[in-house]
């Protein structure tokens, strides 16, 4: 918009009289502006009862249609050394139980090594030989195998990272100078073995890294052909082709760069020294002279050569790696450790001894005798006849432990209680919005006038109208209605008919709006002082409890499954019309738009016509100047 100069010859302020003939029609936009608000809070305010009313309907709603709610046990322990909790299958009496024996987990802990090493420690300055005959396998009970092959570049992490591809915990204690060694897992089936044995394979190892010219490379590619051949190692043991072919590629590239770099090292040495002098050198016509001297026939035959050279010592080596044999050494006493090996018979593992300073914890099955059944397995858990036991620690030889299994009320009893207590408030606030007082008098605020409050009176101004947003919703309505009338049914059981007052579950006094009440519940003022029908019933006629409470709460929750179901006007799992507010949003925007468009249409033709009566009354101005002037020198 460009600038306006108003008023000039009218003297009249332009701008005031535009604002004022605009006010009636700013007003409506204004209204709509405020019916959005309105629509925006009246939206926060359902998305959070939402909330609540889905809460209430997947929590304690849903437990309370359930029978094993009324069926809960509950199973005390005679012996700290057992813990016990029953589902509602246990047989209600009393069992006896004696634990045999307590599962472990294996620990192989090391001697103490010299303060000096760290885990970056090279195996090599322990005492390891590095030609790659020396080879740990680790392996786990019912896992493959892993091995590291040593080297010179190979440290104790590497020693700690193959334990762990083993699935074994594994970590040196700098503190006390110590590997330890785990197998997380409990029982036999934690069982693990770490054996140091001596590779006949080596002389085949040594022929590669003969042939890619190991002595002359660098230090790191002297790393990587070592690292390459312990991967190309462990691809054949575990039939890994695709690995195998990578591993040989490596470190063929790495023999065949190095003739590369010779040559173009020779190349550039022959190029300078026939130079006059340094500033006739060009990289351009140098790149050209090492180009040609890679493709010379010489070149690509020792490339060729050397490819073949490396293949065959490859191929010799996975022969030998295929038909390789381990001689068992005692290598692994450079770390404190050494040889671990077992069998498992009948659930037992048996160990070989330890004579070098390591410590073994070896792995073991539990067991228990429960009502005279022996029962075993790899954890110190057992799940039987709906009882759960854990056994805490080794009891006394010939110890029983007596367990005694009940109804539990009390656990039922509460379960009611947080239902009663999760429905009452959310239905008193359903109850608080429905029935809230009227707003009227009240709009959103404007900018201006919340300049002239505090952000006290606001907040209370702007809460006022909030809380009456759903105030005789019908879409509210219709739920508490849903939820009043679903507790209050009556069910049939075995020819009876009975509801939740029968068992002292019941409305209050009317001005409370249907807010539930459990007779004899000392922390309910309204309810103490009645008769504890829930309790009494629970202990002398659970069935009949559970079959009643079950249908009523069940009704209630269909009823609720239908009403949040997906519609035209509303999303699933929503108790309220989303898709119909979200539309309804739309249109308000849309006509806001259209409003704003309208309104600078008009402005603009307001100032187009206040702007034309300036330009007339200029021009009269002007010839009345004309004329005054025409007469004044007539008269002259």
């Amino acid at each position: 918009m460009g600038i306006r100069t108003t008023g000039l010859i009218s003297n009249l302020d332009t701008e005031s009289i535009i604002k004022e003939l605009m006010s009636v029609q700013t007003a409506k936009k204004t209204k709509i502006e405020n019916n959005i608000t309105k629509l925006e809070w009246k939206q926060e305010k359902w998305k959070d009862l939402n909330d609540k009313i889905y809460a209430l309907y997947t929590d304690s709603l849903a437990k309370m249609k359930l029978q094993s709610t009324y069926l809960a046990k509950s199973a005390t322990s005679s012996s700290d050394n057992l813990t016990v909790s029953a589902s509602s299958s246990a047989a209600e009496g009393v069992h006896t139980v004696q634990v045999n024996q307590m599962a472990s987990s294996q620990y192989l802990t090391s001697a103490a090594l010299d303060s000096s090493v760290t885990s970056s420690t090279l195996l090599s300055d322990l005492g390891f030989a590095t030609d790659g005959s020396a080879v740990v396998t680790f392996q786990k009970e019912g896992e493959d195998a892993v091995s590291l092959t040593i080297d010179e570049d190979t440290t104790l992490y590497d020693f700690l990272a193959s334990a762990k591809e083993a699935g074994l915990n594994a970590s040196y204690d700098t503190t006390n100078h110590r590997i330890f060694i785990s197998s997380g897992t409990s029982g036999t089936d934690g069982a693990f073995s770490i054996t140091s044995n001596t590779s006949s394979s080596v002389a085949e190892r040594t022929a590669v890294k003969t042939a890619v010219g190991y002595d002359s490379l660098s230090t790191a590619n002297q790393a990587t052909v070592n690292e390459q051949l312990n991967d190309y190692r462990n691809a054949i043991l575990a039939g890994d082709t695709d690995a195998e072919v990578t591993a040989e590629d490596a470190v063929t590239e790495i023999a065949l760069q190095t003739i590369t770099d010779r040559v173009e090292s020779e190349t550039e040495a022959t190029y300078r020294a026939g130079l006059a002098s340094e500033s006739d050198f060009s990289q351009t016509e140098l790149d050209q002279l090492i180009s040609d001297a890679l493709a010379s026939q010489s070149v690509v035959d020792e490339l060729d050569a050397k490819a073949l050279e490396v293949s065959n010592a490859f191929a010799n080596y996975s022969t030998a790696i295929s038909n390789e044999s381990l001689t068992s050494d005692s290598s692994l006493t450079n770390l404190g450790l050494e040889n671990v090996t077992y069998t498992i018979t009948d659930g037992v593992a048996t160990y070989n001894e330890m004579t070098s300073g390591a410590t073994l914890v070896g792995a073991a099955n539990g067991g228990i005798t429960y009502n005279g059944v022996t029962l075993t397995g790899n954890s110190n858990t057992y799940t039987v006849n709906g009882l759960t036991f854990t056994v805490n620690s080794q009891s006394a030889v010939g110890e029983t432990i007596s367990v005694n299994v009940s109804k539990d009320v009390d656990a039922a009893y509460q379960t009611v209680k947080d239902f009663v207590t999760q429905y009452n408030e959310l239905l008193q606030e359903m109850n608080d919005l429905y029935y809230a007082d009227s707003a009227s008098g009240y709009d959103v605020l404007t900018d201006d006038e919340k300049e002239q409050m505090t952000d006290d009176q606001i907040d209370k101004w702007e809460t006022k109208i909030k809380d009456s947003l759903l105030r005789n919703d019908s879409t509210l309505g219709s739920l508490l209605s849903t939820m009043k009338t679903g507790l209050s049914s009556m069910v049939t059981v075995d020819g009876t008919s009975y509801a939740l007052t029968t068992f002292g579950i019941a409305t209050g006094d009317y001005s409370e709006k249907g807010l539930l009440h459990i007779y004899g519940d000392e922390e309910d003022s309204y309810g103490a002082d009645f008769t504890d029908k829930l309790k009494t019933a629970l202990e002398n006629d659970p069935d009949t409890v559970m079959s009643v409470l079950t249908q009523v709460t069940g009704n209630l929750y269909s009823a609720m499954t239908e009403k949040m179901g997906t519609s035209s006007i509303s999303s699933a799992l929503t108790f309220y019309n989303d898709k119909q507010l979200d539309s309804q949003k739309d249109d308000y925007e849309d006509q806001l738009a259209e409003m704003e468009d309208r309104l600078t249409a008009l402005e603009d033709r307001y100032y187009d016509q206040f702007t034309a009566m300036e330009t007339a009354m200029a021009n009269i101005t002007s010839t009345q100047n004309t004329l005054a002037s025409m007469l004044g020198t007539s008269s002259s």
